[in-house]
């Protein structure tokens, strides 16, 4: 008997399986990110374990070590949150102001509760830099224009002198010295700045520069 060729896909249909093509791989794409963080904050256990022994060299039992590594990586998350890839690695770069002096009084909920405290007085004191910026810059050069347009000048200069996901020691000093010397560096018309917000970080840091090579005048 002759065999029939299948019926055309709808319009509809054929609208569908080519919707749902691309969202299959975007979910499959999220899945194998999501692993591959996981797998490399699994990994960063070991290095997490080197701070460990490094802080609490002669008062912590090496057994121990595991354990308290595992209560920092698990917890009941229906009441809080977990600690993600970036947080992890910013645990072992702070790990000596986050972890108590006492070994026995590390918890994982203790240690959670600290990164999240540090990561928000970081934010903070970038955002204290940021607005003392802008209160140089309304009071000397610009204090025609709209405080709202200046403080947005400000934040995207500050945005050019970042250096981490959250502040560093030497990003809040750049800010400061930055807001003191504002009338060195950012130019007389206001849309000029805003327009090249760029020649303002390079101004400075070619005055940084100089500095670093010949000292204090």
């Amino acid at each position: 008997p002759m065999v029939r060729p299948p019926p055309p896909l709808s319009r509809q249909g054929h609208s569908a399986r080519v919707t749902c093509a691309p969202l299959v791989r975007v979910k499959v794409k999220a899945r194998y990110v999501g692993l591959v963080r996981e797998s490399t904050k699994t990994k960063l256990s070991a290095d997490l374990e080197l701070k460990l022994r490094a802080i609490y060299y002669d008062v912590i039992e090496p057994e121990s070590v595991e354990g308290t590594i595992k209560a920092i990586y698990t917890g009941n998350w229906d009441v809080e949150r977990p600690l993600e890839l970036e947080d992890v690695q910013f645990l072992i770069k702070n790990a000596a102001r986050l972890f108590p002096a006492d070994p026995n009084q590390v918890t994982g909920p203790g240690v959670r509760a600290a990164v999240w405290n540090l990561q928000n007085d970081l934010i903070q004191e970038r955002q204290a830099v940021v607005d003392k910026l802008s209160t140089a810059l309304s009071n000397s050069l610009y204090p025609d224009r709209d405080p709202k347009a200046v403080a947005n000048l400000a934040k995207e200069v500050g945005k050019l002198l970042e250096r981490d996901r959250f502040a560093t020691k030497r990003e809040l000093e750049d800010m400061k010295k930055l807001a003191a010397d504002a009338a060195m560096h950012f130019p007389p018309d206001f849309a000029t700045a805003l327009a090249d917000v760029g020649a303002v970080k390079a101004s400075f840091k070619r005055t940084s520069n100089q500095h670093a090579n010949t000292g204090p005048i």
